[in-house]
């Protein structure tokens, strides 16, 4: 089985120190089979969003065709995938997983598969059916990272917009108004 990549970029050392020490954590604890390289080989890249130079990282990785992920305190991000501040490495191994499924690739290795006891399955025990519609499906779907639509533009100010002339405006005489001359 090959390997998934994640890579760091656009933060402070101290941050960066939290990140892998969080990884270390989290890559056992989500299947295992991730490997930490530096970003400019990784497959997918965590990026400060939160960072002067995060949005010009994330700008760089994304013109490059890169799977970004977006650390961020915020909501939201603009990347496809977010992890949020303060980390931890269970919502990191939980963002792995995700990361996991979404490429195809399955969470045990035939070592784990083996080390597990044959009873745990329900389908190894005799007699035990498993529904087909209660199995799992291999790639969950989608899930957006919360963004959301761009709002209607509203570039015109408010005295550009066309209106009635109000009785305000409207001279006292109508018939002073007069036709400009040709």
């Amino acid at each position: 089985m090959a390997a998934l990549t994640l890579g760091f970029t656009g933060m402070d050392a101290s941050t960066e120190s939290e990140l892998r020490h969080a990884f270390e954590q989290a890559s056992a604890a989500s299947g295992g089979g991730w490997q930490l390289v530096p970003d400019t080989h990784a497959d997918y890249v965590v990026v400060d969003m939160d960072s002067m130079y995060g949005p010009m990282s994330w700008l760089r990785l994304h013109a490059a065709g890169k799977h970004v992920v977006g650390l961020t305190a915020a909501p939201r991000t603009q990347t496809p995938y977010r992890l949020g501040r303060p980390v931890a490495s269970t919502e990191l191994a939980t963002l792995l997983g995700e990361i996991r499924s979404a490429a195809g690739i399955p969470a045990e290795t035939g070592a784990t598969a083996l080390s597990r006891p044959a009873a745990a399955s329900p389908a190894a025990q005799p007699g035990v059916s498993v529904p087909v519609a209660a199995a799992e499906p291999l790639v969950p779907p989608a899930r957006p990272s919360g963004m959301t639509p761009s709002p209607e533009p509203m570039d015109q100010l408010p005295e550009e917009r066309p209106s009635a002339p109000s009785m305000d405006e409207l001279p006292a005489n109508p018939e002073a108004i007069t036709e400009p001359a040709a």
